[in-house]
């Protein structure tokens, strides 16, 4: 079951060592950035051995980057598409889903970004394979939002305001971090509103 204050973070389970590899990594991508968290870094938080991670990822930090990229992705995706279900209009949706990852971000002490982020900018373009994989999840949260908002009749728009939603939900996240405060969320989701408003 997805856990709404982690939205960003792949969820560990303890007995498989791959799969805290992916948490710890995604922690450290969010707080210190890709470049910055080392293979000793992620093995230190995640209590794996040292062998285990070739074992796991044979192609190294790239293929470790792509697991926690995507499964990032998919939680967030998730999200969207529970917010949007559990409300009656698109603007209660678009609060719901951004005032879930403003209180994770608060809970976190404004220290932990996106590790999709981090990724996407540490190596997109120069890595084909990552490149994909962020093209991949950052379409699917788009056509997530622009799906609810078809359901809640503003076909003419969707496709816009699903872009609109990844453009203003990122944006809030850098901002909030700077300012350490949920302020930008909230700007986000009067922004998003409005845009659905217009006619």
């Amino acid at each position: 079951m997805l856990d709404e204050r982690e939205p960003c973070r792949p969820m560990p389970r303890r007995s498989d060592a791959k799969q805290k590899m992916i948490s710890a990594a995604g922690t450290l991508f969010g707080r210190k950035g890709y470049d910055g968290s080392g293979l000793s870094d992620i093995l230190a938080e995640s209590g794996a051995p040292k062998g285990s991670f070739y074992h796991h990822f044979p192609e190294g930090k790239e293929e470790l980057a792509e697991a926690v990229v995507l499964q990032a992705g998919a939680a967030i995706t998730a999200l969207v598409k529970k917010a949007f279900a559990d409300t009656e209009t698109f603007e209660e949706g678009v609060s719901a889903m951004s005032g879930s990852i403003a209180d994770w971000f608060e809970t976190s002490g404004y220290a932990e970004g996106c590790p999709i982020t981090s990724v996407l900018l540490a190596t997109v373009p120069q890595s084909q394979r990552l490149h994909a994989a962020c093209r991949s999840v950052l379409s699917d949260w788009s056509n997530a939002v622009a799906e609810a908002a078809r359901r809640h009749e503003l076909e003419d728009k969707a496709e816009m305001l699903g872009e609109a939603m990844v453009l203003a939900i990122e944006g809030a996240w850098v901002l909030s971090r700077v300012v350490e405060s949920t302020s930008p969320f909230e700007t986000a989701t009067k922004m998003i509103s409005a845009l659905a408003k217009v006619r």
